[in-house]
């Protein structure tokens, strides 16, 4: 193989691993929302800037949450959470949040008094980063 036939692998070789990283980071790069909170169904701004309402929950998430449905209480959620004063049916509603997750972060807020940055969500056992990104935009820690 000539040195011009090894240059042309090559460089077909980087196009090829350039185009999968660039098709990876569009697949699954974005871990942020991509639309405001306003535009998801079910969920309207509140009258506060930042402050969003869940107008209905989504039947599975109302069936986890309460076991048949939903109480009328979660239905007047206010988004961002509080981490310092939600519920364990509240914290459910986030994604990847279940029951058991949602009674460690309420063991944890007890253990240590209180949430003082939505990152001390990465010491509870079951959370990492991703699940972190995942409801990062959904959850606030008020003083």
């Amino acid at each position: 193989m000539s040195l011009q036939e090894k240059v042309i692998v090559f460089a077909a070789g980087v196009v090829l691993l350039v185009s999968v990283a660039i098709g990876y980071t569009a697949l699954f790069g974005h871990s942020k929302l991509t639309r405001p909170f306003a535009e998801f169904p079910g969920v309207v701004a509140g009258e506060q800037p930042g402050e969003y309402s869940l107008l209905t929950l989504p039947e599975e998430t109302a069936a986890q949450a309460s076991g048949d449905s939903a109480p009328a209480q979660l239905q007047d959620v206010k988004f961002p959470l509080d981490l310092n004063t939600a519920t364990a049916a509240e914290l459910q509603i986030l994604p990847g949040i279940g029951p058991v997750l949602a009674e460690r972060i309420l063991d944890y807020r007890a253990e240590i008094g209180g949430f003082s940055t939505v990152e001390q969500l990465l010491e509870v056992r079951g959370i990492g980063e991703k699940k972190l990104d995942a409801v990062r935009d959904l959850v606030v820690v008020k003083q």
